[in-house]
């Protein structure tokens, strides 16, 4: 029985107008997904980012957390931030991230 019930609720999804329009734009969205100018440009930057060795990751992803950080903390200090310290708990523990990516992604490799 469960069978029956099963085919006629594919059969009533298939036939319905709102069924067919949705699956028109979900066709139409993969084909202009395909031809993206953005969907490219965001492949091209992964492939460049995973082919970086994990260290000049690992300072990347920590220096922009501590630009974040003082950025965040600057920001809230000119407009005048809450009393106490508890809104520099985030801003803190980005910040201890960040600085343990920069130190775990070893000495700089810059030449003379």
């Amino acid at each position: 029985m469960t069978q029956g019930v099963d085919d006629r609720v594919s059969v009533v999804l298939r036939d319905s107008v709102a069924v067919a329009w949705a699956d028109r734009l979900i066709q139409r969205g993969c084909r202009a997904m395909e031809r993206s100018v953005t969907r490219s440009y965001v492949t091209a930057l992964g492939t460049w980012w995973q082919a970086l060795p994990w260290a000049e990751r690992r300072r990347a992803v920590g220096t922009t957390l501590m630009t974040a950080v003082i950025v965040h903390v600057g920001l809230a200090a000119w407009e005048g931030a809450s009393p106490g310290w508890l809104w520099l708990i985030l801003p803190g523990m980005a910040a201890a991230v960040g600085g343990l990516l920069i130190a775990a992604s070893g000495p700089s490799r810059e030449t003379p």
